[in-house]
């Protein structure tokens, strides 16, 4: 029936009967008229309200709920024409919807379900304790078990004496599994009332709902021919594994893994196999077998489902024997959980990593608690990956020995590490090698060694693919992720061609070899300037390397991959490789994604990606790197360094100087480069964005078009239609038609003839604007394909940056071979300090001073 407007089903959760009230007792503990246990009023939903075993059924994926409708009209119909019941179960299997195999495995989940639901309401009203519950259940075990006998849990409890006949028949009526008395049933009105005082709208009267969760009257009786597939189906854990494992093909189903009709196929393969012999078989383990799965993806799925893997192949030396139990207090940082399961103190240990789980039960546990339970109790706990097998869990549970001592319960699976992928290169690619320092400290690049130089066709570099690591599982079911891995790929610069599937780089002319960041390989020529650049020569821009006999001088701008020249004055550089000048640096800016050599420096700004080695002294200057700054033997006065991989001098500062700040462990380089990238990429976002906005406005242009498109032919057609009919009728009744109504035909003809004439004009000038408009979206989108190929390049450089930065190996300080002067400021990841006073030979690092209190405490030390 259709509910009425403020009012909404409700259903008892100890019962599972259901009330109709109004919707502003919702969220209110209620008690249930029926079994008087209190619960909270929500609404049920769809799948709540229908009787237990088309839940069970919707739960099992046996049946869709499409169809099980459909199966509860058909029993509602006959119901109020023979005014009999008639099985839910029946039907379903009449109209194919489930097998007769499934029939009984629903009948008899519907008895055990009802079975457990009875001891809990039992032990809810005092009648009964959880120890005799377990007992009961524990006989109803032993008796199928010895001689095939079914009996419920009440007729058990009635003939040990724990239950009255009464007292098992009314339980029984709350669960609908007998009929009520005649007289009973007359009174149709039950009230639900919530806890405390009720407000006044609170109290309704409600009617009792015809709809129940369970069957009327008792479970029917299996037939004949299906009394032994019952029998083997009562098998408690091969219910549960029967369940799970459907619910295991539906998700490998759903993975495209597998058909629905190999899942059927197996399943029936299951069944057929623990009728035959007793042995309960995995569909995973099955498919394995088969090689329908690999061990991966069916371990990949157990996992999902948080299902016990009781395989010893899969704990390897870690499963525990029961003459090698774990002892107390051997791993010193577990997770301990103390906790109650049926009146039974357990102590639950998991491993800091989460490899290992540890049980210790504190006292003897009652033969009715059995291993199933303690599987239960564990998966209550998320413990539920890489379990013991059976008979050992069932060795703890009864072992004298093992009481008061861990016992491991579960072994996870540890992750295995890969390997990252690299390039070998078949060339020096350390260019700063090149040029010899005199004893008066000046370079010279005339003695520069051997310098790297390869013919056409030479093999360059290859890459070394990465090996992808194995993700672990822990005892909780979750994913341990290895150790990050990266691959890296070739990529080819000028002069430098890619074969197999870039796996390796060659030269295609002879030349320089250099290799610049993020792996791309070039092979460059060399551009000599004798002189000085400046303006016989203007800015240079050479895709190579540039050779300068002279100076740069000042105003004048060189980009190149690598620069060598004999001083820069006030000139702008920009590299993809190296820089080296034999004299000093005065006045600059440099951008390098190499490094630098120079003899000193002075009012320079650099930002550079490799070293920068400076021979007598750096002064008045600004200096971010992402490696070291060296100066060994010279002097640093009155600059801000910026060194992630440190700094080494021979002095810092003067008496006289102002003090210089000074960064170590910090990338103050490469933030400032990925914050530049990604200036850029939300600057493309934006233009993104905007043309995205335009697309959409000419998108709903050119649907208007093609409807107005549309329209106009619809006149035109019109007309032509009305044309023809007006010049068939005027020859039809030519002899008949008089003078004036011949003369208005004409005129009307003559009007359509105009307006389908005026309909195409207006139809090609639309036709013209559409093609104008479909040119517009073209450009629009080879605009925004450009658009997405730089972000995407963009979001590449940025990554591979940062994946190059996290490669660096560090152990970043400030070593001073002499004087390190008061005032310095030494800055790292966490902390800084302000020198009180000068230091000789020191070394100044970051360093960890306290972690006890949950956060680490960071201090700069100074070692002298």
């Amino acid at each position: 029936m259709t509910p009425e407007s403020g009012e909404i089903t409700i259903s008892c959760t100890s019962c599972n009967a259901t009330y109709r009230i109004p919707d502003q007792i919702v969220g209110k503990v209620v008690t249930c008229k029926k079994c008087r246990q209190k619960f909270k009023a929500e609404p049920v939903s769809p799948v709540t309200k229908y009787p237990l075993i088309g839940r069970i059924a919707l739960e099992n994926r046996l049946v869709k709920e499409d169809d099980l409708v459909k199966a509860l009209s058909i029993q509602k119909a006959i119901q109020q024409k023979t005014g009999k019941d008639f099985p839910l179960e029946d039907i379903l299997c009449k109209k194919g919807m489930i097998s007769e195999s499934q029939k009984s495995i629903l009948l008899t989940t519907v008895m055990r379900q009802l079975d457990k639901e009875f001891c809990r309401i039992a032990v809810r009203q005092n009648k009964i304790t959880q120890e005799k519950a377990d007992q009961a259940f524990a006989e109803q075990a032993g008796r199928f078990k010895a001689n095939r006998e079914s009996i419920s849990v009440g007729d058990i409890l009635v003939l040990s004496g724990e239950l009255t006949r009464q007292e098992c028949d009314t339980i029984l009526l709350m669960q609908n599994r007998i009929k009520k008395e005649p007289e009973s049933t007359s009174k149709g009105i039950s009230q639900v009332m919530p806890d405390g005082p009720p407000e006044p709208e609170e109290k309704v009267e409600v009617q009792a709902s015809a709809e129940t969760d369970a069957p009327a009257g008792e479970p029917p009786a299996p037939g004949p021919d299906m009394s032994e597939k019952i029998e083997v189906l009562k098998d408690k854990k091969f219910f549960h594994i029967r369940n799970l494992d459907k619910e295991f093909g539906t998700i490998i189903i759903e993975d495209n893994l597998v058909t629905r009709s190999e899942v059927d196929r197996v399943l029936e393969k299951q069944l057929e196999g623990f009728q035959a012999t007793g042995i309960r078989m995995l569909i995973g383990n099955l498919l394995v077998d088969e090689g329908v799965l690999t061990p991966e993806q069916r371990d990949t799925v157990l996992a999902k489902q948080k299902r016990v893997i009781s395989n010893e192949d899969k704990l390897g030396e870690n499963v525990v024997h029961k003459d090698d139990p774990a002892k107390e207090g051997d791993e010193p940082d577990m997770t301990v959980i103390e906790t109650r399961f049926r009146d039974i103190d357990f102590q639950i240990s998991v491993s800091q990593d989460r490899m290992r789980a540890f049980l210790c039960r504190k006292t003897v546990v009652p033969e009715s608690l059995d291993v199933s339970d303690i599987k239960d109790f564990l998966m209550d706990h998320k413990i539920a990956y890489g379990l013991m097998d059976d008979k050992m869990l069932e060795t703890f549970l009864r072992y004298d020995g093992y009481l008061g001592k861990k016992f491991q319960v579960a072994q996870g699976k540890p992750a295995k590490s890969g390997r990252s992928g690299k390039i070998k290169y078949y060339f020096d690619t350390e260019y700063l090698k090149a040029g010899a320092v005199h004893e008066d400290g000046q370079i010279d690049y005339k003695d520069r060694g051997e310098i790297p130089h390869v013919p056409k066709g030479m093999l360059l570099a290859e890459k070394i693919p990465m090996i992808e690591g194995e993700k672990g599982i822990d005892v909780y079911g979750l994913p341990v992720n290895h150790e990050v891995i990266r691959d890296i790929n070739l990529k080819a610069g000028l002069g430098v061609e890619l074969i197999e599937d870039g796996q390796k780089a060659f030269s295609k002319v002879d030349g320089q070899p250099e290799a610049s960041f993020g792996g791309k390989i070039s092979v460059l020529s060399e551009l000599k300037i004798q002189g000085d650049v400046g303006y016989e020569t203007g800015h240079i821009d050479f895709d190579g390397n540039v050779n300068v006999g002279g100076i740069v001088q000042s105003g004048f701008r060189v980009k190149a991959a690598s620069l060598s020249a004999n001083e820069v004055m006030n000139a702008e550089i920009e590299l993809t490789g190296d820089l080296k000048v034999a004299g000093g640096i005065i006045d600059a800016k440099l951008n390098l994604q190499g490094g630098m050599k120079a003899k000193y420096l002075n009012n320079a700004t650099i930002s550079s990606y490799g070293d920068i080695e400076i021979q007598k002294e750096i002064i008045d200057s600004k200096i971010e790197t992402s490696g070291m700054c060296i100066v060994k033997s010279g002097k640093i006065l009155s600059s801000d360094i910026s060194a992630k991989k440190g700094i080494i001098a021979g002095q810092i500062g003067t008496d006289l100087s102002s003090p210089c700040s000074l960064w170590v462990g910090v990338d103050s380089h490469l933030n400032n480069e990925i914050e530049k990238i990604q200036t850029r990429i939300s600057a493309f976002l934006q233009q993104k964005d905007e043309l995205l906005a335009t697309e959409q406005e000419l998108s709903e242009e050119d649907i208007q078009l093609q409807v107005d498109i549309a329209n106009y032919a619809q006149v035109q057609d019109r007309s032509m239609i009305e044309k023809r009919d007006l010049e068939k009728k005027m020859a039809e009744e030519s002899g008949t038609m008089d003078k004036e109504s011949r003369i208005k035909a004409e005129e009307q003809i003559h009007t359509l003839i105009q307006k389908g004439r005026e309909a195409d004009e207006t139809i090609n000038q639309l036709f013209i604007r559409q093609d104008n408009l479909e040119e517009r979206k073209n450009k629009m989108k080879n605009s925004l394909k450009e658009i997405e190929e730089s972000i995407n390049d963009l979001q590449n450089e940025k990554q591979e940056k940062l994946e190059w930065s996290r490669s660096q190996k560090l152990s970043p300080n400030v070593t001073v071979t002499g004087l390190i002067c008061e005032g310095t400021i030494i800055s790292g990841q966490n902390s800084s300090i302000t020198l009180d006073r000068s230091y000789k030979r020191a070394q100044i690092q970051e360093v960890r001073i306290d972690s006890s209190r949950g956060k680490d405490i960071w201090a700069m030390k100074v070692n002298v």
